[in-house]
């Protein structure tokens, strides 16, 4: 265990280097998208009565936005880093887990938000922490339900309901598209980069191979 946290801690001050603040600063924004897009839905699944616990999600959404909020302004002054990146990414999933246990344990519309929070994690900050993000949800809501901790799922209400669970799978399968196309567009910046690279290099082999510059 302590082997674990002293690797999670290198890995945490690896992702808090300068080079890596623009995929962080994404991250921050993914967080803003999540919170904002999935606080809304679950306004209107409340007002169609197929939500009834709205509580939880005020408590969930203003302490992850006050998380968030935070995160945002180390990020973009290149201050703390490390040490928020260590707390949001915790506070990421004991707020899920809390949220979904509130809202109906597995038959909860919020349980699409560990989809986001692992594939958010390992496209824009580590591969290692996704896993453990992983992991720790996995860990947590099975522990909740054992315990007996997870609300009772409310009877379904119709179409109503199903579209509304439906704008929540839709909205975090956006999100997910919209990480997939930065890492796209950074792959492909990336390629290019590479290309041009390559090929000033071999004009500048093909300018040293010249009659004139063994001349000179």
């Amino acid at each position: 265990m302590r082997a674990a946290l002293s690797r999670l801690r290198s890995r945490v001050a690896t992702i808090a280097d300068p080079a890596n603040h623009q995929r962080l600063g994404w991250a921050v924004v993914v967080r803003w998208l999540t919170i904002v897009g999935f606080s809304l839905l679950a306004l209107l699944a409340w007002a169609i009565g197929a939500l009834a616990p709205l509580l939880p999600c005020i408590a969930a959404g203003t302490a992850a936005a006050a998380v968030n909020a935070l995160n945002h302004w180390c990020v973009r002054r290149g201050r703390g880093v490390a040490a928020i990146t260590a707390v949001a990414i915790p506070a990421d999933v004991v707020l899920t887990t809390y949220l979904i246990a509130a809202t109906g344990g597995l038959g909860s519309p919020f349980v699409m938000l560990y989809v986001v929070a692992v594939v958010a994690t390992a496209m824009l900050v580590d591969l290692w922490v996704a896993a453990s993000v992983a992991v720790a949800a996995a860990g947590g809501l099975t522990g909740a339900l054992w315990l007996g901790l997870a609300a009772p799922s409310r009877p379904p209400v119709g179409a109503a309901q199903q579209a509304v669970w439906g704008l929540f799978l839709l909205y975090g399968l956006a999100l997910m598209t919209f990480v997939g196309g930065y890492v796209s567009a950074r792959l492909r910046e990336t390629a290019r980069r590479l290309r041009a690279t390559e090929a000033q290099l071999v004009q500048s082999e093909k300018l040293r191979a010249s009659p004139a510059s063994r001349t000179s």
